[in-house]
C-alpha cells in the first residue's frame, strides 16, 4: 500500500494487517458479492479464469 501513512488503515495501531484482515472478514464475506475460493493456487490464469466464470464472459 504505497498510500498508508497518508491514508492510514483503522486498527493498524493496535496490530498488523494479517491482525486487522482476520478481525474484517466476516464483513468481506457478508458484503462481497463474490468469493473465488483459490485453494492456495496464486496462479494468476487459474485465478482471472474463475473471475471469467463468475462474470459469463
Amino acid at each position: 500500500m504505497n498510500n498508508k501513512p497518508s491514508r492510514g488503515i483503522i486498527g493498524l495501531k493496535k496490530g498488523n494487517l494479517k491482525s486487522v484482515y482476520a478481525q474484517r472478514q466476516s464483513l468481506y464475506v457478508k458484503y462481497a458479492d463474490f468469493i473465488i475460493n483459490i485453494d492456495g493456487n496464486l496462479n494468476e490464469n487459474y485465478i482471472v479464469s474463475k473471475i471469467i466464470e463468475i462474470i459469463d464472459l
